[in-house]
């Protein structure tokens, strides 16, 4: 990975400068100006530019004196601060759209498609993100990896997360999910579906429409029951357990 792992840092208002100087803070600890120059190759003349950028952002802190001293912000303050304004901003602007909204509530069953791998996988993340009570998904290899860091949080808040997952992902990584996950496995092809608080289901169907990434996404009630059927059935039921949490037998899917 390298430096591509900081790279998304820019999503966040940060210039490649400023990431690479936070980055070597976060790598090397507290440093100079002089110092933090050396080592991430940044122009000597806007260093403390720089440096006051990032500060102001509440990415650096510095100690002033005969020498300005700069170290990292740790990333999970930073981000944490990040994840509090989001929500608050996403609750500010639901509450505008409830309220100012002119269109008429959609009364059909519509089916929504979702187009790209990326945006697939983006909409599982914030389809698991947003869960309040239960997610149970099937998913390939790579979309579990994508969405595997955010498991433990949504357990520790007392979620229950059941997960299938199949024969692309190694059976030596099977032991390392996160503990308190419901984890089934079945041999075969990947078939992916997500399902949160049976309330919203997603179907990723993997190139089946003109040979392109596409997934359905749905909040409709007959179809989410119709899918959620098919899901138990067709992956749920003929899926070995793997593990499971000590307080399974009290556990509802």
């Amino acid at each position: 990975m390298g430096e591509d792992i900081f790279s998304s840092l820019s999503r966040f208002g940060l210039s490649n400068y400023e990431i690479k100087l936070y980055r070597v803070l976060l790598l090397y600890g507290p440093n100079t100006p002089t110092g933090a120059v050396k080592i991430a190759g940044v122009p000597q003349p806007r260093i403390y530019d720089l440096f006051n950028a990032l500060q102001e952002k509440g990415f650096v802190d510095v100690v002033t004196g005969k020498k300005h001293l700069y170290r990292a912000v740790p990333v999970d303050t930073v981000m944490r601060k990040e994840m509090l304004w989001m929500d608050n901003y996403m609750q500010e602007l639901d509450t505008y759209i409830e309220k100012h909204i002119e269109t008429v509530p959609l009364k059909d069953p519509y089916i929504w498609f979702v187009k790209g791998n990326k945006n697939v996988q983006d909409r599982i993340k914030s389809m698991v993100y947003s869960a309040r009570n239960e997610i149970i998904m099937a998913l390939s290899h790579e979309s579990y990896k994508y969405i595997s860091t955010i498991l433990p949080r949504q357990i520790k808040n007392g979620i229950t997360v059941g997960l299938v997952l199949f024969n692309d992902t190694p059976k030596k990584e099977l032991l390392n999910v996160p503990e308190g996950v419901i984890l089934k496995f079945i041999d075969g092809k990947p078939l992916e579906m997500v399902l949160v608080d049976r309330t919203w289901v997603l179907s990723n169907l993997k190139g089946g429409i003109d040979n392109g990434d596409y997934a359905i996404y749905l909040e409709e009630d007959q179809l989410l029951h119709a899918l959620s059927y098919y899901f138990y059935y067709e992956i749920w039921a003929p899926s070995e357990y793997v593990k499971f949490p000590g307080d399974f037998v009290y556990y509802r899917l």
